[in-house]
């Protein structure tokens, strides 16, 4: 039978890496954590107040984690009234 610390040694470690390198906010009840932007495009991204909605972000999805992943003039960024990031055209 395999001891079961090893396990949890790794799971501790990964939840400790991910709360130092990702940036998390709080969306809803849960929270929501992306890796911070390294490369940023001109522009800035749609509000992303969500109208005191509250967001099941279990369910969210990623299009993009930084704004080199998207086309064109687009910017990486929250959806508006949803969460996930997504391949947005900016405001400005």
């Amino acid at each position: 039978m395999t001891s079961l610390r090893p396990i949890l040694a790794h799971l501790i470690l990964s939840v400790l890496f991910l709360t130092i390198s990702f940036c998390c906010v709080k969306c809803g009840k849960h929270p929501y954590c992306e890796q911070p932007v390294e490369e940023s495009k001109s522009g800035e991204c749609p509000s992303t107040s969500n109208g005191g909605m509250t967001i099941d972000c279990e369910k969210c999805m990623d299009d993009c984690t930084s704004d080199a992943e998207c086309r064109s003039n687009l910017k990486c960024c929250i959806q508006p009234y949803q969460c996930g990031n997504w391949c947005m055209k900016p405001v400005k």
